[in-house]
């Protein structure tokens, strides 16, 4: 278990992994001198080296230190305490520089070494620094760290994670301000800002570390070290026009946020402000001059705001400079602005006329002076208060919203001017072509390069140069760089490169074949050839051309010529010759005939085909196909296909196609009709037939016969036979038969009756009778009738009649008429009834004669007939030729009820009825002491004695009580009350 591991399990140390984009440092920034170097040569500790080295003893609890042996690697292992062998330099080294190792070798990925940065010498956080901690491949440990310690322990955290390394690999840690980086063998591999982290250092010195997980010790070796002053930037003062995407960072080390800020990210073209906080950015720089200048182009002039700054302290923990603030959003607080450790302070504001993309704003410092310049004319000046001296350019927005597309600074009178490219003669050609650049400034031009690929050049003038285009060049901008910055062209040199051929499709074919050639270089091609024979042909893409195979073209190899030379394949196109077609054998028949293809060149036959229609095939020879007529073929010519072409019969196979049956006219009709049959290929028809029975035929033309309904014919569909086959209409021809009843439902019924008749060949029926009554119908169906009884309709048969002729049928439907008996009065009786015919499910059949009897109940009279034909006496006769109601009315006998009073002495009452059912005459004695009442009424008599006398008494009551009386009303009654005084 290696320090990083120990010490996050024990410490739970805090974790920031930042990956940042692969850069190249300048040549220029690697060539600082060391201060302090090692090639570890000899055997002693490297601590007697002069005194130059001092131990780590955080990372070294049993005291582990470094021993030579021609390398340096750790003097101890202890499994439990997994030791490093950790040093310092005592050289003075500044604060911003860079200490390098070479990794001399490690055993596995779990053995270490690394270079130490920012490595407090002293103090609580005495051995904390920044380590550049490498290890083999898998190494789970390969990060920048930050170590916190205190002398006796420490703590890790991983910062950004790197590639692994190798025996002899070269690796360097830079600090420079809150910038940390790495170098792996002279490539940024690393990039790290600490500006906004809680715990970093500013200061420090230089080390190394290893550490070996198990013996040997020389598993974890480091093979030589230096450290010097962080290399600068670039001699000269930078520009920038922010192409690319990359962090402005990576700009040969110009860039650096400070301290609170995250600085600015590149996009489209643009500086971009990392947060929506002020974000600022000063330069790297050699000695800055007193007198300077920063100047922005705006980019996107939105919400928010930016400019350009001078006097920067990158020193200074807080923020420090004077800004020419540009508020898009409140021109009026547009001005010059103090930049404190916490505050903006306003010194001079002022409304700019715009704020527009584009512009370019120049803020320069001269002594206390201050000048504000907008596209180089000056705006006005400000005398400061004497802060800030001297310091650093460089930029600030206050939102992601404002953009800056350029940026200078520098010196203004001394400051080399960025070159530009006007254009260049010729725009394309091969490598080694000389190409003219105009343009200006070009003086002290150190490099030229054509999309990326450095090029030999020589300057002519200021404002020309002529160069080379370099082996590897491709086609994109020329650019060339001054000490005054780099110049891109706006538009693009295309390198004519040799072309080359990788394949062709296909590998054969014949004479016009279309053939697809792969490769490179193809742009501008001026000549394609089979085996030196010219094609025609296209250019798709600069790696792919169309073409055809030419006439006179033989088997060979395909070439491709261009203004950068001419290509061969290596393989050979074969040119096939195509097929030919001598005769055809037979030269006719029907689907499925047998046919000789005689011809030549028929050997790899792929596909036959009777006027274009796809049949199977057996080449018998390079002369001879075997084939049959396929089905859907029509007349035409036949073809043979291989891979050298098509070739076609000169003459016409015809095929003997089979009939078809489109219509025929008429659909119906009795034996004997002519019928026309239309359809196709009936020349040479064989047989017709109505439903299977042949009938005799007249062939009109080969679309159309004439033929007649035989004999026996049956309604079905018709046929056509000829030698290619026979075809069956789709639809049936009716043969018309006079029609036959079968059967019919229900077989009786009252006039409105709905019958069903069953039979046959009802179709195109005109007439439905009942015993010679019209009724109403509906045919369902060939073999079905729906009728209606019709009014007048009596028993007889039914018949149907078509044009062919009538059916009728075998039994007759019977015609009822239904009679109503009604009982009306308040009598009571019975009817009874006889007739000359029998009743049918409750109904007469029409003309039945029915005679009705009438019996009155006892107490009842038969008091009349009505609805009756004739009556006599108790008799009703009825002739039933439609639906009767006959009414026999019967009433209730009436009988007296007779009430007297006998009275003894002057004994006297009154005596009053009530009935069931209720009568509208009572009894009310003396006013009334005689009333009729009904046959069967239940009289109640009630006797009420006057004042001073008592009632005494019934007679001729069917029963009584107390002073009531009950009689039963079937004849004539007398009932006697007494009263007593």
């Amino acid at each position: 278990m290696n320090f990083v591991e120990r010490a996050l399990r024990q410490r739970r140390a805090g974790r920031l992994v930042s990956c940042l984009a692969l850069a190249t440092f300048p040549l220029a920034a690697l060539a600082a001198d060391p201060i302090a170097s090692s090639s570890f040569v000899g055997q002693e500790n490297p601590l007697y080296e002069n005194g130059a080295w001092q131990p780590i003893t955080s990372m070294s609890p049993d005291g582990a230190q470094f021993q030579k042996n021609n390398a340096a690697f750790p003097n101890l292992y202890n499994p439990a305490n997994n030791n490093h062998a950790g040093a310092r330099t005592t050289a003075a080294v500044p604060n911003d520089h860079y200490s390098e190792i070479v990794v001399g070798h490690i055993g596995n990925n779990l053995d270490y070494v690394g270079a130490f940065a920012r490595l407090q010498p002293s103090g609580s956080s005495v051995d904390s620094g920044y380590l550049y901690w490498a290890s083999l491949a898998n190494g789970a440990n390969n990060y920048l760290y930050r170590i916190v310690a205190t002398g006796s322990s420490y703590s890790a955290a991983k910062l950004v994670p790197h590639s692994p390394v190798v025996d002899g690999d070269r690796i360097r840690l830079i600090a420079r301000g809150p910038v940390i980086y790495g170098l792996h063998n002279g490539v940024r591999e690393f990039i790290y800002n600490s500006a906004t982290d809680q715990i970093r250092y500013d200061t420090g010195t230089t080390g190394m570390l290893a550490f070996v997980q198990n013996p040997p010790l020389t598993d974890a070796t480091v093979a030589s070290w230096s450290t010097g002053p962080a290399p600068s930037s670039s001699g000269v003062w930078a520009s920038t026009n922010f192409s690319g995407v990359e962090d402005p960072l990576d700009e040969g080390d110009r860039w650096y946020p400070l301290p609170g800020y995250q600085g600015f990210k590149k996009a489209g073209g643009f500086a971009v402000g990392k947060d929506t906080q002020h974000n600022i950015s000063g330069v790297w720089s050699i000695a800055a001059p007193q007198k300077q200048y920063s100047e922005v182009t705006l980019g996107t002039a939105a919400t928010g705001g930016g400019g350009p700054v001078v006097r920067i302290d990158r020193a200074n923990t807080g923020q420090t400079g004077w800004l020419l603030f540009l508020w898009a959003d409140n021109p009026t607080n547009s001005g010059v602005y103090k930049i404190t450790a916490g505050n903006f302070l306003p010194v001079r504001l002022f409304t700019p006329t715009a704020i527009v993309a584009g512009d370019k704003w120049r803020l320069t410092a001269d002594g206390n002076t201050l000048e504000v310049f907008q596209n180089g004319v000056s705006q006005f000046t400000v005398t400061t208060d004497g802060s800030y001296p001297t310091g650093d350019v460089g930029i600030e927005a206050f939102t992601p919203a404002f953009t800056f597309m350029a940026w200078q600074g520098g010196d203004p009178n001394g400051a080399a001017q960025p070159p530009t490219i006007s254009g260049f003669t010729p725009t394309s050609g091969p490598v080694g072509t000389s190409v003219s650049i105009s343009g200006t400034n070009f003086t002290g031009a150190t490099a030229v390069a054509f999309n990326g690929a450095s090029a030999n050049f020589t300057v002519t003038s200021a404002s020309a140069i002529q160069a080379t285009v370099p082996a590897g060049a491709s086609s994109g901008t020329i650019s060339v760089t001054t000490p005054g910055g780099t110049a891109t062209s706006s538009g693009g040199f295309t390198v004519v490169n040799a072309p080359a051929i990788s394949s062709f499709t296909p590998t054969s074919g014949p004479v016009g074949a279309s053939v697809t050639i792969n490769g490179s270089s193809f742009s501008g091609a001026t000549a394609v050839a089979f085996n030196g024979v010219s094609a025609s042909f296209t250019v798709s893409s600069d790696n792919a051309i169309q073409t055809a195979v030419p006439a006179g073209a033989a088997t060979g190899p395909l070439s491709v010529t261009t203004p950068g030379g001419t290509a061969t394949s290596a393989n050979t196109f074969t040119v096939l010759s195509p097929p030919t077609i001598a005769s055809l054998s037979p030269a006719s028949g029907p689907v499925g005939t047998a046919v000789t293809i005689s011809g030549t060149n028929l050997i790899g036959t792929t596909a036959v085909a009777f006027n274009g229609v796809s049949a199977g095939f057996t080449v018998s020879s390079d002369t001879a196909v075997q084939t049959a007529v396929p089905a859907g073929a029509t007349t035409g010519p036949v073809s043979v296909t291989t891979a050298g072409g098509t070739a076609q019969s000169s003459g016409a196979f015809t095929v003997v196609l089979p009939p078809t049956i489109a219509s025929f006219s008429p659909t119906s009709g009795p034996v004997g009709t002519s019928v026309t049959i239309n359809g196709t290929s009936f020349t040479g028809t064989t047989t017709v037939a109505f439903n299977g029975v042949t009938a005799s035929f007249t062939v009109i033309s080969d679309t159309a016969i004439q033929a007649t309904v035989p004999a026996g014919a049956k309604s079905g569909p018709l046929t056509v036979t000829t030698p290619a086959g026979t075809a069956t209409s789709a639809g049936s021809y009716t043969v018309a038969s006079a029609p036959v009843i079968a059967s019919f439902s229900p077989t009786s019924g009252p006039v409105g009756t709905t019958v069903t008749i069953s039979g046959d060949h009802f179709a195109g029926a005109t007439t439905v009778a009942f015993n010679g009554v019209s009724a109403i119908f509906t045919v369902t169906s060939i073999t079905a009738i729906r009728a209606v009884v019709p009014a007048g309709a009596t028993t007889g048969l039914v018949s149907v009649i078509t044009a062919v002729g009538t059916g009728t049928s075998s039994s007759s439907f019977v015609v009822t008429a239904a009679l109503s008996v009604v009982q009306a009065g308040n009598g009571a009786g019975t009817v009874s009834s006889t007739s000359d015919r029998p009743p049918i499910n409750g109904a007469y059949e029409v003309g039945t004669v029915v005679t009705l009897t009438a019996a009155p109940a006892v107490g009842s009279n038969l008091t009349g007939w009505t609805g009756c034909d004739a009556v006599s006496g108790a008799t009703c006769t009825v002739t039933m030729n439609v639906a009767r109601s006959v009414t026999a009315t019967f009433t209730l006998q009436t009988f007296p009820l007779n009430v007297t009073k006998s009275s003894l002495l002057t004994g006297n009452g009154t005596v009053t009825s009530t009935s069931s059912p209720s009568s509208p005459n009572q009894i009310n004695c003396g006013s009334n002491c005689s009333v009729r009442f009904n046959y069967g009424t239940v009289v109640t008599l009630t006797a009420s004695p006057a004042l001073l006398s008592l009632f005494n008494g019934w007679s001729g009551c069917d029963s009584t009580s107390g002073n009531t009386c009950t009689v039963t009303i079937r004849s004539a009654r007398s009932v006697n009350a007494a009263f007593l005084p």
